[in-house]
């Protein structure tokens, strides 16, 4: 059974409440922006495919953001993060931005025919709102000159500072999104305090963190909420661990006991989007090869290595 003090659990309870609250706030959620740029982008070869003008000709080749780009930049953002030794979750972070962000613009592109979404556009976004991030989470440098450098010189201060006040009016200033790594944090507390499970604690935790990470980096995710997202990182983080050190019963029953205590304190059910969560994360962690290669057994229990690794080995 869980055993946490009064205060402890209040407090608890505010935070994940608190978190949830800003869930469901209109101001943190994504669209599937790149289905309507995509859309949009069709219609704009078809309205221009008897047009054999040059400047047609550049407008159509400028192909709009896609799944793939986006993971690319995912992987990008945690190369960065890794290089300045800072937590992962400013990419959690930074990926919400440049998703509500791109879902704004979408909208606009529909709506009244705004720019067009280019990788250019799109990767501009990403650096401006990581910059945004590192401004609040890491004040005590400036970071612009080495984002430019490491972005190869694409884009120039001003490039960046203007697409930073952009972003902050587009975003209504909202820029404290709920994550699911915040999530993760908070609900690992409520796992029942088993003696069987209590050495590999922080092995779990980082099984549940390392599938986070790799949900950032996928498309699926972004219409999804964080806490779907933590709870099912969460919940094959148990399956694994009890596999890994033979305990598959007693993890079951464990898992059983989190998910009734996720619904009584936080009314967090095991709903339909979280069982979808857990199948796109399992097929995202074998398609890195991990599956196959023990990762669980024999790499986690010591050191989680970086999505950024997983989604490299499987492009």
């Amino acid at each position: 059974m869980m055993r946490y003090t009064s205060n402890e659990g209040s407090d608890l309870e505010h935070r994940v409440n608190a978190l949830l609250q800003q869930e469901s706030s209109c101001y943190y959620q994504s669209v599937d922006y790149l289905s309507i740029l995509q859309e949009c982008n069709a219609s704009s070869k078809r309205g221009g495919a008897n047009d054999d003008s040059a400047s047609n000709k550049q407008i159509v080749e400028q192909t709009v953001a896609n799944e793939s780009w986006r993971e690319r930049i995912c992987e990008w953002l945690y190369n960065v993060i890794d290089h300045f030794n800072y937590s992962r979750e400013i990419v959690c972070i930074t990926m919400n931005y440049l998703d509500r962000y791109a879902s704004i613009c979408s909208q606009q592109h529909k709506d009244h025919g705004a720019n067009r979404m280019t990788y250019k556009l799109y990767q501009l976004i990403a650096v401006s709102s990581l910059n945004i991030v590192l401004k609040i989470h890491e004040s005590k440098y400036n970071h612009l000159p080495l984002l430019i450098e490491l972005s190869r010189n694409f884009f120039t201060h001003q490039h960046i500072l203007a697409m930073e006040m952009s972003i902050l009016k587009g975003l209504s200033w909202k820029l404290s999104p709920p994550t699911p790594l915040s999530f993760m944090y908070h609900l690992i507390k409520l796992l029942p305090k088993e003696d069987f499970f209590q050495g590999n604690i922080d092995a779990l935790k980082g099984y549940a963190q390392f599938l986070v990470e790799l949900s950032a980096c996928d498309y699926f995710f972004v219409c999804v909420k964080p806490s779907s997202i933590a709870y099912a990182s969460l919940l094959i983080s148990i399956d694994r661990m009890s596999s890994s050190i033979s305990k598959k019963t007693q993890g079951e029953a464990m898992k059983l006991a989190f998910v009734k205590k996720l619904e009584e304190v936080f009314r967090l059910t095991y709903s339909d989007e979280v069982r979808q969560c857990q199948v796109q994360l399992q097929e995202i962690f074998q398609a890195g090869g991990y599956e196959n290669d023990g990762f669980y057994s024999q790499r986690a229990l010591s050191s989680p290595v970086s999505s950024a690794v997983v989604l490299s080995s499987s492009a």
